[in-house]
């Protein structure tokens, strides 16, 4: 089956509003590691096809901070619509 099919029968079967094939990453951004996820819902979403989730230790220890970026049409808009800098806090 490709995704397009999995993501159709998904949302068939589940009875589910949105399902995404999700493609993750780690990268080192100032000497911190970082998790990105990459959250596809495949070409019926049109416009609102990639979002991107972002996830790191918190400078201070105190948790985690996580970023979401707004629903894109292309992976590029969906990476630069999260607002990395706020890693720096």
């Amino acid at each position: 089956m490709s995704t397009e099919e999995v993501l159709s029968a998904l949302l068939k079967v589940s009875a589910a509003s949105e399902a995404y094939e999700v493609t993750s990453f780690q990268v080192v951004r100032h000497d911190r590691l970082v998790h990105v996820a990459v959250l596809d819902a495949g070409t019926a979403a049109a416009g609102e096809r990639y979002t991107v989730e972002v996830h790191a230790p918190a400078d201070d220890s105190s948790g985690e901070v996580s970023l979401t970026s707004n629903p894109a049409r292309t992976i590029d808009e969906a990476l630069r619509g999260v607002h990395w800098k706020e890693l720096d806090r």
